[in-house]
């Protein structure tokens, strides 16, 4: 363990965090179309942060390393971590940038939703505004494989002192080659493992990526559960948990909070991928990724663990 003291994060994340602006429509829009939304929510997002945001509602110490402009939406975002038991003293506003938004809509018959982030005025973080103390002070570091040379080198300074690191790969992005040789659990989309194995067989996928040399390797596909592998090949599937979908925004990044979650609990990567499933699945019936984050004992109740 590499906490040092019990006011040390058990889990350390550094990624976006923008504000998520959600629009429930009854269909996806055409070209030229106008159409009007069922239901507004804006609320926090990001991967990282709604990982750390489960894993604060589930009662595990963590810590969010971030940056967001100094604006209004910057301090929603801040607060809004606090609210879910995030520390927020790492995150950066600055005040010559934006905070990031999504602008997500959402198909009311599916629950199926495309995301449209912006960026285009907010600046990376810097490796040198890493702070490698925390990281030595965690069990576990959490990656979303952006701002990648900030990310290479906090995945360094964590493998150097036995601090697990995950990603949270959603897609194949330019340079990825080069922080994967420092992770320890691939936690990924079936898109991710698509396109960067060139295998469209789940199976062949997930082998291919456990012979790389990862302690654990879990391709989620949504509705259809996930697969997972070691790297002596021991492979399992995973249904997914059956739950009402109403909207799938951050499902992934509450299975990563869980995937966690179990990781801290020292499970089996069955159990904790099927800890995760259900997480990601309570979420789905729920609006946004934050707000539908879900109580520990709800978890455990859909899985008759209590």
């Amino acid at each position: 363990m590499a906490r040092s003291n019990l006011s040390d994060p058990i889990c350390v994340g550094i990624g976006i965090c923008p504000l998520d602006y959600i629009f429930i429509v009854e269909k996806f829009p055409q070209p030229d179309d106008k159409i009007d939304s069922l239901y507004f929510s804006r609320q926090g997002g990001g991967p990282v942060p709604n990982a750390l945001s489960t894993l604060g509602r589930f009662g595990i110490p963590c810590a969010f390393v971030g940056k967001c402009g100094r604006d209004n939406d910057g301090s929603t975002v801040e607060e809004e971590l606090k609210l879910f038991n995030v520390d927020t003293s790492h995150l950066i506003l600055d005040p010559e940038s934006r905070t990031p938004r999504s602008f997500i809509i959402v198909d009311q018959s599916s629950g199926k939703r495309t995301v449209i982030l912006d960026r285009s005025q907010s600046a990376a973080m810097a490796p040198d505004e890493i702070d490698t103390k925390l990281i030595q002070s965690a069990d576990f570091l959490l990656l979303d494989g952006r701002d990648q040379e900030a990310a290479i080198t906090a995945a360094i300074i964590a493998r150097k002192s036995d601090v697990q690191v995950i990603l949270d790969a959603g897609s194949a992005r330019t340079g990825i080659n080069e922080i994967l040789p420092h992770i320890d659990h691939l936690v990924c989309s079936h898109r991710f493992a698509e396109q960067f194995t060139q295998e469209s067989d789940p199976g062949k996928a997930v082998l291919k990526l456990a012979w790389i040399g990862f302690k654990s390797v879990v391709i989620t596909y949504g509705s259809k559960g996930s697969i997972a592998a070691t790297p002596d090949g021991q492979l399992f599937e995973q249904e997914a948990v059956k739950a009402e979908v109403i909207d799938s925004t951050g499902a992934g990044d509450i299975f990563h909070g869980a995937f966690i979650f179990g990781l801290a609990q020292k499970w089996e990567l069955p159990q904790i991928v099927e800890f995760a499933s259900a997480a990601a699945a309570i979420k789905c019936a729920r609006i946004g990724g934050r707000h539908g984050i879900p109580d520990l004992n709800d978890v455990y109740n859909l899985l008759n663990l209590q």
